[in-house]
């Protein structure tokens, strides 16, 4: 359980250091550290000197990926890099000067959030892998959209008057 509330820690990082980089205009910035994230991910987990919480996401990726099986960590993985590049896209939205058509948009939110892993998550805490087929399915990944739709207009709703403002 504390793992997960590590990795939710850091997802939370992440949400404010992307909130930071579009409210200073240093979207490069956070497009630097992103790929970084990506590599990390990737390779689950990095040596040498890196930003704290890069080096905090590698720490996790070396603790949470060889305890799970081949299947989950590629699934885990793919979440993990839906997420990042779904910051890439709400930024380039936001450099664009536009918004998401509303047929781009529930895709877009449910990427960027953190809902996939999360979901990848629960199976670690309840040591239990859900098979692919099952996983794959059309009624869990209905249930997965829901739960990610939810929980990010919820934020949405939260955070209308700061997106408003910036």
């Amino acid at each position: 359980m504390l793992l997960v509330a590590e990795w939710i820690t850091v997802f939370f990082i992440f949400d404010d250091l992307q909130d930071l980089a579009i409210t200073t205009g240093r979207l490069d910035d956070y497009d630097r550290l992103r790929h970084a994230a990506l590599r990390v991910v990737r390779e689950h987990g990095v040596a040498g000197p890196v930003p704290p919480v890069i080096a905090a996401l590698s720490n996790l990726c070396t603790r949470t990926f060889p305890r799970n099986s081949p299947v989950w960590q590629r699934r885990f993985e793919l979440n993990l890099e839906l997420w990042l590049i779904g910051h890439a896209r709400e930024n380039a939205f936001r450099q664009a000067g536009r918004s998401p058509s509303p047929e781009e948009y529930p895709r877009l939110r449910r990427d960027a959030c953190t809902v996939l892993p999360t979901v990848d998550l629960a199976e670690v805490v309840e040591h239990t892998e859900i098979p692919d087929a099952l996983y794959f399915g059309p009624a869990y990944q209905e249930i997965i959209a829901t739960t990610a739709d939810i929980m990010c207009w919820i934020n949405d709703l939260h955070s209308l008057a700061i997106e408003h403002d910036t």
